[in-house]
This record gives C-alpha cells, structure tokens and sequence, in this order.
C-alpha cells in the first residue's frame, strides 16, 4: 500500500515543489511579460488626472467613473508619484511590477489556504506546496501577474477572505473569532473596491455563513460591519463625485439577453478549461466525500458559485486569459487538489484488495 510522504521526506519534498512552481512561474512571467491589455492606459490616464490636482476622471471636468477598479488606482497613485517622471512607459512598467507582487502574494495565500483546508493530514504542506505548483503552471494566471491590472489583486484578497473565515469556523464555530471576523470584512471591503462584482460575492458569502454554516448573528455582523463602513462611505464619495451608483463601465458592459447569456456560458467553459487543465478531471472528485469537510466546500463554492452568475450574466469577457476567472482560480485548485487526494487515497486503498485476489492464482 502507497503510504502518504513521512514528515522527514516531507521536510525537503515540500522546498522541492516550491522550488519548481517558482521555476515555471518566473519562466512564464519572463516569456508572458509584454502582455497587456489597452485598458491599463485608462487607468493611467485617471491616475494621471488625480496627480494633476482634477480628480478620478478619465476626461477633465467630465465626472463620470470610466473605471471600474478604484482601489488599483488608489495604490499605483503613492508609485506613480514617487516615479514622477510623466512616462506611460515606466507608468505601465510599475503597473505590471505591482500586478506581479500580488500575484507572488496569491501563490503564498494559496499555500497557507492549503495548509488550512488540509489542516487535519500529516502531509498537508507537500499539499499545499502542489497546489501551488498547479496555480504557478497556469499560463492564464502567469498573464494577468504582469497583466498590470486589479486581476490578481482581486484574487490576493479572495483567497485572504477565505482563509480568514476558514480558521474562524474552525477555531470556535458557530460564533467565529472576533479578530479574524473582522479582518475578514474589512478585506472584503477592500474587494469591493477593486471589482463591482465583488458585491455578489459578499452578498453570497454572507448568506452562506447565516443560512448554511448557522452562524451566531453576532458573528456574522462582525463580518459585515467592516463591509458597511468601507463600502457605505465608498458609495457616497461615488455619488458626490459621478452621481451614480454604479460605474459607468459596469453599467455599458453586462446585459442578459440570450445571445449574451450563451456567449457568456462559452466563456465561462472555456476559461475554466484553459485555467486548470488536466486538473480539471479531478474536479468532480473534490466533491465526492465530502460529509466531513462540508463546510469548507460551501465557503469555496459562495465565490465560485458567484463568479460563475456574473461572468455568464456579462456575456464573458472580450478580454483574453480568463480574466474574470482567476479570482478564484486558487479555490478551484484547492478542489481540484481535494479531487486528487481522493482519487490517490482510493487507488491505494483498492491495491491491497486486488493483490489478495491475485495471490492465490500466483
């Protein structure tokens, strides 16, 4: 029988991993690293009009929110005026640097995620260190790491969120921690800064963790708390500023009629395809067995759930890579992951059994 790595092969298994999912990932940045999309000049653009003294406007003295990643700005904004040199150049060149440290950070979040999600095995950080490898491995993901937009932000704070109420069910459910409640929320503020379908996500979220996991309300307030305050003085700085509460890109882009509706089905089939590859196979495994880590499963499908809601409501995306999808591409490895140690533990349990049978015809 196929026993699982021993802490001490464990102990150089795991840097061994690591050390080719960092392989693969930098040799994809370097050959990915001119990707872009024209986007990032609308941002640019804006950052350039804020730094200029005329406010978060793609046009002077037109108040109207042509962008749909405030937060993104928001942290170019300290860079950019520190380069101030005026170059779109270096400007789209430290776009790209910022989208590639979050997406490094999304890699360790990821495994940390793992060793949380795989908590009760003795070998979860080697784990850990595969699923980090299967999301390094993604060209998709590679892309939008220097694809010098929000995407891996987006994806950084997704997987934040859910490691923080993944140890707060854990430690003290129903209730949840309180410290790690609260951080929940306010990262989940911050989401819905960076991505307006971020909404759904939380909304999602919380009536999974009131209505499915049964947490104290209490709890669940000390989740959306955070969410209210960041949000709610977000929504009246965009109504003072554009007089709207939507941005305008949100609003001139999703429709729902069926052509749109099938377009955005293909898109969604198609960027789940290219994201995870022959890990997809293992997919309908992380959902097998599943009585004793029920909970855990319910908290990934809420993001995935929604994401797959608006993505096929938008009608997809004309941009390339799965943009929409790599926000939680890292949960969908970690079931992906989930699948595989199903179907490995499995094959080992069934070897035994097929040795016996073939013994006595030896």
């Amino acid at each position: 029988m196929i026993s699982a790595p021993t802490p001490s092969r464990s102990k150089w298994l795991t840097p061994g991993i690591l050390l080719i999912a960092a392989g693969m990932f930098g040799f994809q940045v370097i050959d990915l690293m001119n990707f872009g999309i024209d986007d990032l000049f609308i941002v640019l653009r804006v950052c350039a009009n804020v730094l200029a003294g005329f406010g978060f406007v793609y046009n002077r003295d037109e108040f109207i929110e042509g962008y749909s990643d405030w937060l993104w700005i928001v942290l170019l904004l300290p860079i950019l005026s520190m380069l101030g040199t005026g170059d779109p150049m270096a400007a789209m060149w430290a776009a790209k640097s910022l989208s590639l440290v979050f997406g490094i950070l999304t890699l360790v979040m990821l495994f940390l995620l793992a060793l949380e999600f795989f908590r009760e095995r003795e070998d979860r950080s080697v784990i850990a260190s595969l699923a980090v490898l299967a999301l390094a491995s993604s060209a998709p993901f590679a892309a939008w790491s220097v694809g010098a937009l929000e995407t891996t932000l987006c994806a950084f704070l997704f997987s934040l969120a859910v490691w923080c109420i993944l140890r707060s069910d854990r430690f003290s459910a129903p209730k949840g921690s309180l410290t790690l409640n609260l951080f929940a929320g306010v990262v989940l503020g911050l989401s819905l800064l960076t991505r307006p379908e971020a909404v759904l996500h939380v909304a999602m979220l919380i009536g999974v963790l009131l209505l499915l996991l049964r947490w104290k309300l209490r709890s669940v307030a000390a989740v959306a708390m955070p969410i209210i305050f960041i949000f709610g003085a977000f929504l009246i700085w965009r109504w003072q500023t554009y007089h709207a509460l939507l941005p305008n890109t949100f609003t001139a882009k999703t429709g729902s009629a069926a052509g749109g509706l099938f377009l955005g089905t293909k898109y969604y089939l198609a960027s789940v395809a290219s994201t995870l590859g022959p890990l997809l196979i293992l997919i309908g495994f992380g959902f097998l067995w599943f009585r004793s880590e029920w909970r855990k499963l319910v908290l990934l499908l809420s993001f995935i759930l929604s994401t797959t809601i608006f993505t096929i409501y938008a009608g997809g995306d004309w941009m390339p890579a799965a943009r929409f999808l790599i926000p939680v591409v890292p949960l969908l490895i970690l079931i992906a992951i989930r699948g595989g140690v199903i179907a490995v533990r499995r094959v080992c349990d069934l070897c035994p059994q097929s040795l016996a049978r073939a013994a006595p015809n030896a």
